[in-house]
């Protein structure tokens, strides 16, 4: 298992089952405390293992104000099961009452989360092998670029001699478990301020192209140990080699580009030296994740892939800048439209996404709550209807004082478009589509994004989002209703005024 999705698949079974056997797996609990960020976090303490310093929140009320910013405030798993499917949560970095406030109304319902602090520096990984209880190969490397800046999975690393300490409480750690097969121990912080542990990963990791090229080959050594071979002794390794993964590192130069290096919670790294590490490869001293000139078909699809995003960085700008400019005159035009002579009034509003489960039902009861002079509702194009808004965002919305719960998706029919005054669409996928199936609509017809004080052209689909990037997606839903509901009332009262003058010439 190289997921935690494929691990806990794996997990239910019996330890004696064929399948945990071959896939060198520790003991049930040994697994189930990995996961655990909280019972990580027990363990490692009772050990004497440096941890930051942590509180387990498991309801609204238990969590006392902090005194001081910036904390870590990390869900307690990384995966939870919600209406039948798995839901990746990510460690958020709070500064002030309000971000910290807001995470745990949206952790909360989900998980217990930790609020730990924010330790500056670095992380380092110590790569361990285990054969029942033994350590018999480690290996140790650097994060050297990190996406996202605030610290996450590694797109550049680099080789390390292992550090006695680092190594010792790795060990100690997993030697407490029993542990059986593959696992990285990750530390954050420097030399000079000491390191903590973050965490147990428990399986093959992200950058495991670095020690299979510098010379530890742990795919080799699961294998061996999965047949009943031994992996044999301590393989020695080059230091400092670097792998790349080329095509998350481009996202990660344009972040850091963009970045205030100034920032202490960032982990940029100089411009200019970030550009000539990538001589690095014509001296010998790295490879790119991936990349095996034996295995063609591989690394010219990673280079055609990466050489169309490094042009799409400068040609989708300029194409989406166009394109912006004409959706906010085509929008200035509709607006004018529907006000007429100045005495039309807007009076019924139509919103509309794909699914009608989070954006435009949000969008419907938001705006309700705000013009209770509006006749408002929502629909979809999505066929299935009866669908609810998952339970996740139900909690995002009631964030921001909307209850979707009883909302009900809806297919959009010919019915509603004629009923409505303004149509509002939540991004240009639901244009178009709108403009294939209702053309003779379009001269009411708008993009919702365009009402927000920085008017955009798209509100994701929070969907398929993380938890941040969803709650992000429903605060613009919120403001663009905001945009558009201050609109209506300048509208309507510009027609009132309008009528009046009317009657009295």
């Amino acid at each position: 298992p190289s997921t935690e999705t494929s691990l806990r698949c794996l997990l239910p079974l019996p330890e004696t089952h064929i399948l945990r056997r071959i896939a060198v797996l520790p003991s049930t609990q040994a697994l189930e405390t990995a996961l655990s960020k909280q019972r990580t976090w027990d363990l490692a303490h009772s050990l004497g293992i440096p941890v930051p310093r942590s509180r387990l929140i498991t309801a609204k009320e238990d969590g006392t104000e902090p005194s001081g910013f910036p904390l870590v405030l990390k869900p307690s798993a990384s995966l939870v099961a919600v209406q039948g499917r798995f839901l990746g949560l990510t460690s958020v970095i709070v500064q002030t009452r309000e971000e910290w406030l807001n995470a745990l109304n949206r952790l909360l319902p989900l998980c217990p989360v930790l609020e730990q602090e924010h330790v500056l520096g670095g992380g380092v990984g110590i790569e361990c092998l285990y054969r029942n209880g033994s350590c018999v190969w480690h290996f140790q490397h650097e994060r050297l670029h990190e996406l996202p800046l605030t610290g996450g999975g590694s797109s550049y690393r680099q080789s390390s001699p292992v550090d006695p300490r680092l190594l010792s409480l790795a060990t100690r750690l997993l030697d407490s478990l029993g542990w059986h097969g593959v696992a990285m121990v990750e530390f954050k912080g420097s030399d000079e301020r000491g390191f903590r542990l973050m965490e147990i990963n428990p399986r093959l990791w992200g950058s495991l192209a670095l020690p299979i090229d510098a010379g530890v080959d742990f795919p080799d050594g699961l294998w061996r140990i999965a047949t009943g071979a031994d992996p044999g002794q301590q393989p020695e390794y080059r230091w400092p080699h670097y792998t790349r993964n080329l095509e998350m590192d481009i996202d990660w130069l344009k972040e850091n580009l963009r970045a205030d290096h100034a920032d202490p919670l960032l982990l940029t790294r100089p411009r200019l030296r970030s550009f000539l590490e990538y001589g690095r490869p014509l001296l010998g001293r790295e490879s790119w994740d991936h990349f095996d000139w034996r295995d063609w078909r591989v690394w010219s699809r990673i280079l055609y892939a990466t050489f169309a995003r490094v042009a799409r960085m400068g040609a989708v700008p300029l194409r989406n800048l166009g394109r912006a400019y004409l959706l906010r005159w085509r929008h200035r035009r509709v607006l004018a439209k529907l006000c007429g002579n100045g005495t039309q009034v807007v009076r019924r509003a139509l919103f509309l996404c794909y699914g009608n489960i989070c954006r435009s039902p949000l969008a419907e009861v938001y705006a309700r709550k705000l013009a209770p002079h509006l006749e408002v509702e929502s629909a979809g194009f999505h066929e299935t209807v009866g669908r609810s808004a998952p339970a996740w965002y139900q909690t995002m919305a009631a964030e921001l004082g909307a209850d979707v719960s009883a909302c009900r998706s809806k297919r959009v029919d010919s019915a509603q478009v004629a009923r409505a005054d303004i149509i509002l669409l939540a991004d240009l996928n639901n244009l178009d589509r709108f403009s294939r199936e209702f053309p003779k609509a379009l001269h009411k017809t708008t993009l919702l994004g365009l009402f927000s004080p920085t008017p955009r052209v798209s509100i994701e689909d929070p969907y398929n989002l993380n938890p941040e990037e969803a709650r992000m997606a429903a605060r613009a839903v919120a403001t663009a209703v905001e945009g558009f509901v201050a609109w209506s009332r300048t509208q309507q009262s510009q027609a009132a005024h309008e009528a009046r003058a009317e009657r009295a010439g």
